[in-house]
């Protein structure tokens, strides 16, 4: 018996299938919705807590009313995206410099 062999295509394709079929799903049940949602009702809170603050004339500092998270979201892939592009720039860079003075000299 010989064995088929799996078409390579047709995975990526389904595995993008099943990516999508999972995002669409999210999206329509609410998920994305509910974290915004969610994210409104904490600065309506704190826009509260702070108008109360005020009125009682406590001190203020703007940290006790910010809910803002400094997320790292690179991963490996932009980051050798990032180092790939740093690496043309500065071959770009160099080399043409380079091929300038040549014809700078040859043509001086």
């Amino acid at each position: 018996m010989k064995k088929k062999k799996h078409n390579p295509v047709l995975t990526i394709l389904f595995i993008l299938f099943i990516v999508y079929i999972s995002l669409f799903i999210a999206g329509e049940s609410g998920y994305y919705e509910k974290q915004t949602y969610e994210k409104t009702i904490l600065t309506e809170e704190n826009i509260r807590k702070f108008e109360e603050d005020v009125k009682n004339n406590k001190e203020i500092n703007i940290e006790d009313y910010t809910t803002s998270e400094n997320k790292d979201y690179s991963c490996l892939a932009s980051n050798a995206g990032d180092n790939f592009s740093n690496f043309i720039e500065k071959l770009f860079t160099e080399e043409l410099g380079k091929v300038g003075k040549v014809l700078k000299k040859m043509f001086s």
